[in-house]
């Protein structure tokens, strides 16, 4: 069972990344080099990526800072003797705000990628999301013994 799923993850790879790119990132390559090679990304797309990162990392930075203390502000009153649960909630509340801004900027950074790239790049992309896929239910078979 493990080689026939071996099989299929290492066909995938063949026609899925065979297709990707001609060339080779080198071995530890940085992110942005890799999808600059694979994805084909010119010069300015890839400044732009960057720039898309760097502002991302500024904006969820300062909320994670928030969020540390408050997760451990909750886990303090959920083990108290007898938690407040007004206090509770409001932790709670706060949490999940400070978790949506963080997912709402992870979205803007995704979309903003997404409208950099051409539709070639963005078919590429959407193979190795999909690969990606392949890869966790060949693991998953695997798991399960299939």
């Amino acid at each position: 069972m493990r080689i026939r799923t071996l099989m299929i993850v290492c066909l995938l790879l063949i026609v899925c990344v065979g297709t990707l790119t001609a060339q080779t990132p080198p071995p530890g390559a940085p992110p942005e080099a890799i999808l600059k090679i694979v994805l084909g990304l010119s010069d300015d797309q890839l400044h732009a990526l960057q720039s898309l990162a760097a502002t991302r990392a500024a904006a969820i930075a300062p909320l994670l800072e928030q969020l540390g203390p408050l997760q451990q502000t909750l886990q303090a009153a959920l083990q108290s003797e007898r938690p407040d649960p007004a206090h509770v909630g409001e932790l709670v509340v706060a949490i999940h705000q400070i978790e949506r801004q963080v997912s709402q900027h992870e979205q803007n950074y995704r979309e903003a990628f997404h409208a950099l790239l051409s539709d070639e790049q963005r078919a590429k992309v959407a193979q190795i999301h999909s690969l990606e896929l392949a890869l966790h239910a060949a693991a998953a078979l695997n798991q399960l013994g299939l």
